[in-house]
């Protein structure tokens, strides 16, 4: 199959051999996705996954940042996405051929969940990992699903709690990438093509498909199991967006402001006291 390059919007694909590439290319919005770009994604994902002569899925991004997650100020949260927002997180992670992460830029938020989705992650030394949602109010639940079982629950719960970023070397050590961090995109790229994905097509697509299969299975509990966890960590996504401080953050969002939890819980607690006894606070 020749090589071509179709722009839509803020997604570009490719095909060169058996190798299909996605590249998130939103650079002046920090590769944020929208719903349109999410559609544009999974809808990709669906044709690569049809072709019998694709046998490798890649997907990357230009610029600096990987993926800062959802873009709440173009109405691109979770929620827009319907009645299963964690369906472009799927279609990664469930995908019957090997998808490649090539990452050469920080990971934020929901941009940490696809990078987790991906079955083999490449990355360079300016790589990072990290969850500041928990700041403004909305914690990382439906990505959860995929991170916890790889990352395990001590560095995925302090990660999470604390919003700090896990470092190109950490991630090595933690065993996120199993390749070496590499110097650049270029690096990194060269290993790809004249390392990973031979090696790759020495096997068969249901070899691979196999190996999903099983490892889907000792660690998520199967296909069934993985289906009942998004199923629950849902509830406790809605459950999160009804809270008080859901609601208040997203005011704040609103008028360009960050929630300040200080204030906020500051205001409950004089909220809760009867209103003489308030009076003379």
């Amino acid at each position: 199959m020749s090589a071509a390059v179709a722009p839509q919007d803020d997604v570009l694909t490719s095909v060169s051999g058996a190798v299909a590439t996605i590249t998130l290319n939103r650079v002046a919005h920090r590769n944020s996705l929208t719903p349109a770009m999410v559609n544009q994604m999974m809808e990709a994902l669906d044709r690569f996954s049809r072709d019998p002569e694709v046998r490798i899925i890649v997907l990357t991004h230009t610029g600096p940042v990987f993926c800062s997650g959802m873009d709440l100020k173009a109405g691109g949260g979770a929620a827009a996405l319907g009645a299963k927002p964690y369906a472009p997180f799927d279609k990664l992670f469930l995908s019957p051929k090997p998808v490649v992460a090539l990452v050469h830029g920080t990971c934020h938020g929901g941009g940490v969940g696809l990078f987790f989705a991906c079955d083999i992650r490449l990355i360079s030394s300016k790589v990072s990992i990290s969850f500041p949602e928990a700041s403004i109010g909305i914690y990382p639940a439906l990505i959860s699903g995929y991170i916890t079982p790889q990352l395990g629950p001590y560095l995925t719960r302090s990660l999470m709690l604390s919003g700090l970023p896990l470092r190109a070397e950490q991630m090595l050590s933690a065993g996120v990438t199993s390749h070496a961090v590499f110097s650049g995109v270029d690096d990194m790229r060269a290993f790809a093509t004249a390392t990973l994905f031979p090696a790759l097509l020495r096997s068969p697509t249901v070899a691979h498909q196999g190996v999903k299969r099983i490892t889907l299975l000792m660690a998520y509990g199967g296909a069934q199991g993985h289906s009942e966890t998004m199923t629950e960590l849902m509830g406790e996504f809605q459950g999160m967006m009804a809270t008080k401080e859901a609601a208040y953050a997203r005011k704040q969002l609103g008028l360009k402001k960050s929630p300040d939890w200080v204030e906020f819980y500051a205001a409950a607690g004089k909220q809760e006291v009867p209103s003489n006894v308030r009076s003379k606070l």
